[in-house]
């Protein structure tokens, strides 16, 4: 995902935080992924761009993106995150998430 990750205390306060962006995401054409790495680590939540979903479970098994349509996404996700008013500073997160 690119966008902005914001680590939340628990999985209910990653469900209710998640819900409360779902409606923005929508309008904005925004995705929200929320997980939590491993056991002991903090539940999170992304609001951005799905880049890709890898994995064992995932739908893509590879990916190309040229530096100009990756520069595109970024720009446009930015812009959107802006008007949603979504604050923080966007990044690319690579997130596995180890089953538990």
């Amino acid at each position: 995902m690119y966008g902005v990750k914001t680590n939340l205390g628990g999985p209910e306060e990653a469900e209710a935080f998640e819900t409360r962006w779902r409606a923005v995401a929508r309008r904005t054409k925004l995705r929200t992924w929320s997980g939590r790495v491993t056991d002991g680590e903090p539940h999170y939540v992304v609001v951005g761009t799905l880049v890709g979903d890898f994995g064992v479970e995932g739908r893509d098994r590879q990916l190309h993106l040229t530096e100009a349509e990756l520069s595109a996404l970024f720009a446009s996700t930015r812009k959107q995150l802006a008007e949603a008013k979504v604050g923080g500073e966007p990044a690319l997160h690579l997130l596995f998430e180890a089953q538990y």
